[in-house]
C-alpha cells in the first residue's frame, strides 16, 4: 500500500514539473543568449 502511496507522489510531482515547464515560457528566452557564444568560438576555430 505505502508502495502505491510513494509511487502516486512521484507520479503527481512529475507531472507538476511538467505542467510547470510547459506553463512557464521565460526559460527559452534565456537559453536563446547560449547560442552566440557558440557560433564565435567556431568563428575562433575557422
Amino acid at each position: 500500500m505505502m508502495k502505491r502511496v510513494f509511487f502516486m507522489m512521484i507520479i503527481l510531482s512529475s507531472v507538476m514539473i511538467i505542467t510547470t515547464g510547459i506553463t512557464h515560457s521565460p526559460p527559452p528566452p534565456q537559453a536563446r543568449p547560449i547560442p552566440p557564444p557558440l557560433l564565435t568560438t567556431r568563428d575562433a576555430h575557422s
